[in-house]
């Protein structure tokens, strides 16, 4: 079936090529943003499962993606399958297709969305699927800055007021996520910019051991560091180590600037990379994320006021006095105080509990540090 498809679609490209001066101005591209959308190469290595308060098993099965929905949990997003690793661009219009079938009659929502923060979607699907094998689509414009790291999810959880599903397989084919019209495109300031030589921008000590990463598939010999109140190369070393970085999808490589210890303001500089962001080498380069750290765990306390005079624009009345429900339980217990995770204002044991344990091993190496 997948050949005889490839053939019409050939077909039909070629129709397409030969038409083009008459049929379409749209600038845009057929590159498929989506790894393996097709599973051909039998390998799952491009898709993941992601479980909360759920259970599910992926894999390929005659060249389609199968998830075995064991448990589908409380949640839509209790079992989630998904991509990472493909760039959306401020603008742009794109078209996501794929083909889905499941041994139930079901819903599941297909999102592409800001992998962290609210999370939110900048194009969504609910679909309705069945024994069937049926084709979705949806086309959408991406009005939010450019993402560089978005993530495509298909959330195979129980559905939004629905009841709990019961055990479940859902099949996946022909993924294609496609560039349609860039002629809208936001082009990113040179800060927005994802740079290909990375260093720590807090900046280093002037003793301390410094190294560079640098991204790519060709990457120069060499690179300068640059003092940038004098605009002169202060020091020039090898980029060597290279390092296949199958988790970010990219080589990498390193150079060590150790021997730069002058305080000042730098960048790093190649021909082929560009150059990095400013750092800064100083003895106090550290002393601003201390205050920030601490000045965040007292904007995030959670289960007290925080008045406008100490916290500004997040200033805001007590919350979460109510006790909590333990999970498959009707008892309720305490569990007020600690602090909010994230911008959604939700807690979590883990973080909390990782936090306290921070700050008593601040405290135990360097009591100096602290006051009241």
């Amino acid at each position: 079936m997948k050949r005889v498809f490839a053939f019409f679609l050939a077909v039909s490209l070629v129709f397409l090529v030969a038409c083009k001066g008459e049929t379409t101005n749209v600038k845009g591209s057929q590159e498929n943003l989506i790894k393996n959308g097709d599973f051909s190469s039998g390998m799952i290595n491009d898709w993941a499962l992601y479980e909360e308060n759920g259970s599910g098993e992926i894999g390929v099965v005659d060249e389609e993606l199968e998830v075995k929905v064991k448990n589908a949990g409380s949640l839509n997003y209790s079992v989630q399958v998904y991509q990472d690793g493909f760039t959306l661009e401020k603008g742009c219009k794109y078209e996501l297709k794929f083909d889905a079938r499941s041994t139930i009659d079901r819903s599941f929502e297909c999102r592409i969305q800001l992998n962290g923060g609210d999370y939110r979607a900048y194009a969504s699907l609910n679909c309705d699927s069945s024994d069937e094998m049926k084709s979705y689509s949806v086309e959408f414009d991406m009005k939010d800055d450019t993402d560089p790291a978005p993530r495509l999810a298909l959330n195979l959880g129980t559905p939004k007021d629905s009841e709990k599903l019961e055990y479940n397989r859902v099949y996946f084919d022909n993924f294609s996520l496609i560039l349609l019209d860039d002629s809208n495109k936001v082009e990113a300031s040179d800060d927005d910019k994802t740079k290909s030589i990375n260093i720590n921008q807090l900046g280093y000590y002037p003793d301390y051991e410094k190294v560079a990463v640098f991204r790519g598939d060709k990457v120069d010999k060499t690179f300068d560091v640059v003092n940038t109140e004098t605009d002169k190369v202060v020091y020039t070393g090898k980029i060597k180590n290279e390092f296949k970085n199958e988790t970010a999808g990219e080589t990498n490589y390193y150079g060590d600037f150790s021997e730069v210890t002058k305080e000042g303001t730098y960048i790093i500089k190649t021909k082929k990379l560009g150059e990095s962001y400013s750092f800064r080498i100083s003895k106090d380069v550290y002393d601003s994320a201390y205050v920030d750290t601490i000045r965040m765990l007292f904007l995030q306390r959670c289960g007290s006021a925080l008045t406008a005079d100490m916290a500004g624009d997040y200033a805001h009345p007590i919350c979460h006095e109510n006790q909590a429900i333990i999970y498959g339980q009707d008892k309720k217990i305490d569990v007020s105080g600690g602090w909010h995770d994230a911008g959604d204002y939700g807690r979590y044991v883990v973080p909390g509990a990782k936090t306290v344990a921070d700050l008593f091993l601040s405290y135990q190496s360097n009591p100096g540090n602290f006051g009241d």
